[in-house]
């Protein structure tokens, strides 16, 4: 006995020869030069509307003509992504008709000890060149450190050296720490204040016999 025949609805039927020129469209449009050949006929078509004026350009309308323009441009998005939606579901429900419910699931594959144990000394590995860099880091920040601090010390002690020249008070007071030449230093001292006052003895005298 041959199988019914299922009815279709009008709606149906419109639907799919939509559908079949949709993709006959995209046939079109994949072949390079039939798709140029589609563009070419296109273009003369909408020259030839706008020669006979039944196509006019935004700028050249009324506004009644916008406004009807702009309903009819809506309109064509409406049908559009009606258009698009249905042929996504068509689709949907074509692959779910004819995939299997359970796909066969292919066993992974057992993972050895050793696979482990090499996976393991790998992150060891690159934990261990991990801490190296960043020890390596610090030591050449810390060196550089010490070095700039190094350098202002000598910079210091080259100026509290200049500051710190031999004068006649440091050279006395060099002497008077030395006990061989404390002795010597004190003679000199006790000499030096009997020629001071020597000195200002005459000086008292000359001036009175000046007068």
């Amino acid at each position: 006995m041959p199988p019914k025949k299922t009815t279709r609805t009008r709606e149906e039927v419109l639907e799919r020869k939509r559908i079949a020129e949709s993709l006959r469209y995209q046939r079109l449009k994949n072949d390079p030069e039939k798709r140029q050949q589609m563009k070419e006929n296109e273009r003369k078509k909408y020259q030839m509307k706008k020669r006979k004026g039944t196509r006019k350009l935004v700028k050249n309308m009324d506004r009644r003509e916008q406004k009807a323009a702009k309903r009819i441009w809506k309109e064509h998005c409406t049908t559009y992504r009606a258009k698009k939606k249905s042929l996504k579901d068509i689709t949907n429900n074509f692959v779910r008709e004819n995939t299997p419910d359970f796909l066969p699931v292919s066993p992974a594959p057992p993972v050895s000890p050793e696979n482990v144990l090499a996976v393991a000394r790998r992150k060891a590995k690159l934990k261990r060149e991990r801490i190296i860099r960043e020890k390596d880091r610090k030591i050449y920040h810390y060196k550089k450190k010490m070095e700039k601090y190094k350098k202002r010390l000598q910079r210091l002690e080259k100026a509290n050296s200049k500051n710190n020249a031999d004068t006649p008070n440091t050279k006395l007071q060099t002497m008077c720490d030395t006990p061989e030449y404390r002795k010597e230093v004190v003679k000199k001292a006790l000499f030096g204040e009997v020629l001071n006052e020597q000195l200002k003895e005459n000086y008292a005298n000359l001036k009175t016999l000046k007068e």
